[in-house]
C-alpha cells in the first residue's frame, strides 16, 4: 500500500470520494433520526451517540475535501429539512383539523355561543 502523503483521511475504503460519500450518507441517518418526532423519547445515551455520529460525519465530510461528498451532503440535507418542515405543517393542520373546541366554536355548539346559554 502507498504512503498517504496527503494527509486527508481515506477510510477503509482507501478512495476519499467514497469515504466522503459513506460519511454523508452517515450525516443524513443522524439528522433524519434527530428530525423525528420520537428523538424526544430517547434516552440521553443514545442522543449523545447520535450528536456524536452527526458531528464526526460532519468533520470526516469536511477535512476529505471530497466535492461529491460535500455536494451529496448539502442536497440531502435540504432535502431532509424540506421532509421535515413539511411533515410539520401538515401535523399542525391536523391538530387543528381535529381539535374539538375549534369544531364545536365552528358549529355554534360551544361553550361561549350564546345559542347555549
Amino acid at each position: 500500500m502507498a504512503p498517504n502523503i496527503s494527509h486527508q483521511g481515506y477510510g477503509i475504503f482507501q478512495q476519499i470520494n467514497l469515504q466522503a460519500s459513506f460519511q454523508a450518507t452517515m450525516l443524513l441517518i443522524c439528522l433524519y433520526a434527530l428530525t423525528r418526532p420520537g428523538f424526544k423519547n430517547l434516552n440521553i445515551a443514545g442522543q449523545i451517540v447520535l450528536f456524536l455520529c452527526l458531528f464526526s460525519s460532519t468533520y470526516m465530510i469536511a477535512i476529505a475535501g471530497s466535492r461529491v461528498g460535500i455536494l451529496s451532503a448539502t442536497i440531502g440535507i435540504v432535502i431532509i429539512f424540506a421532509a421535515a418542515s413539511l411533515r410539520l405543517k401538515t401535523s399542525e393542520n391536523l391538530y387543528h383539523r381535529f381539535d374539538s373546541n375549534h369544531y364545536f366554536e365552528l358549529s355554534g355548539k360551544g361553550r361561549n355561543n350564546k345559542i347555549l346559554q
